[in-house]
Parts: structure tokens; C-alpha cells; sequence
């Protein structure tokens, strides 16, 4: 390899490939986001499966004020099953992005005691049971968790020192998978959408 080339031209053209596909299911994601921010419970049965998840998320997303700052109350105004789905889903997309650990730091911590009770309507008692011993970890080291919450990325990273959540972290990602919610939002489409 000559060492004035930093990759190997096929490593390079591989990169490039797979950064073409990410960029087209980004803009696939980024254009069901926007064509569903409005919509209509009519509707809900004609939107195809593979969209459903994100059609009903922009739809409650799109609820929100500016900053998100209602985000709960909103969520709470919504019908039982709206709960369900975005409760679980948002504690599902926290816990494989950065564990329970982050789910409590950010603001969608606040929807980990909500999606108890949505893991068990959606069919999944084993993240029910997972979600229950989390918040109760949670509550248990409040104190401890706070003290790290300083608002910076370094303190944020050091509470995983703590190691709080790490197994409950490792069994949730060998479950998670076993949610079905377009089937849980089609049982319930009257509730999604204005």
C-alpha cells in the first residue's frame, strides 16, 4: 500500500457505498417524518407497514412545542395506546442507544414508568418486568445519578462508572426485538392520528 494514501481504494469505495445507502434511508426517514406530521386517523390503515412506526411518532412529535418542553403532558392527553407506543418506543430507542443510564439523564427518562405498563399491552412482559427493576434502580440511586448531572458530557460519562444498569442493560437488548408495534398500532388505529 503506498503509504501516501490513507485507504485502500476498495475500503474507500465500500465506505462510499455505505454512505450512500445511509444518506437514502435517512431522506426515506426524514420524508415519512414530514409526510405524516399531520396525520389523519383515516389514514392510518393505507399507511404501509414498514412506515407505520415512524408515521404515528411524527404525528405525536409533531404535537410538541419547539423544545419539547410539554412533551409529557402531551404524550398524557393522548389515548392509551399513543402512551403505549411512544412510551416504549422512546425507552426502546434510549436503552439501545446508550442504556437505561441515559434514558434516566435525558428528558425521556420521565417515560420509563409510563412504559411499564405499555411493554405489558404490547406483548412484552419480559421488558415489562426489565423496565419495573429499572425505574426502581433508578429510584434507589437518584441521589448518586444526580450527583453526575452537571449538565456536562464528561460527568454524564463518568456515571457509567456506577455500573447501575449493566445487566438489566445486556438482558433488554436480547428482548427488545420481541415488540410487534405496527400489529399493537393496526389492533388500535382508531386512536392514531386527528
Amino acid at each position: 500500500m503506498d503509504p501516501s494514501t490513507p485507504y485502500p481504494l476498495d475500503d474507500f469505495n465500500e465506505f462510499e457505498a455505505s454512505f450512500s445507502v445511509f444518506e437514502e434511508n435517512m431522506n426515506d426517514y426524514l420524508e415519512t417524518l414530514e409526510k405524516y406530521k399531520l396525520l389523519k386517523s383515516g389514514d392510518v390503515p393505507n399507511v404501509p407497514d414498514k412506515q407505520l412506526e415512524e408515521a404515528v411518532m411524527s404525528w405525536m412529535w409533531n404535537k410538541f412545542n419547539e423544545d419539547w418542553s410539554d412533551q409529557y403532558q402531551v404524550i398524557r392527553s393522548l389515548p392509551k395506546p399513543c402512551q403505549n407506543v411512544f412510551s416504549c418506543r422512546t425507552v426502546v430507542n434510549e436503552v439501545n442507544n446508550g442504556g437505561f443510564n441515559q434514558l434516566f439523564f435525558n428528558s425521556s427518562g420521565q417515560f420509563a414508568e409510563m412504559s411499564i405498563e405499555g411493554f405489558l399491552a404490547l406483548g412484552a412482559p419480559m421488558l415489562n418486568s426489565i423496565a419495573q427493576k429499572a425505574v426502581a434502580l433508578y429510584q434507589q440511586n437518584k441521589d448518586v445519578l444526580d450527583g453526575y448531572n452537571d449538565g456536562t458530557l464528561e460527568s454524564f460519562s463518568a456515571s457509567y462508572e456506577e455500573k447501575i444498569f449493566d445487566e438489566l442493560d445486556k438482558t433488554f437488548y436480547c428482548d427488545d426485538d420481541t415488540i410487534d408495534f405496527v400489529k399493537y398500532i393496526r389492533l388500535h388505529a382508531a386512536c392514531f392520528g386527528d
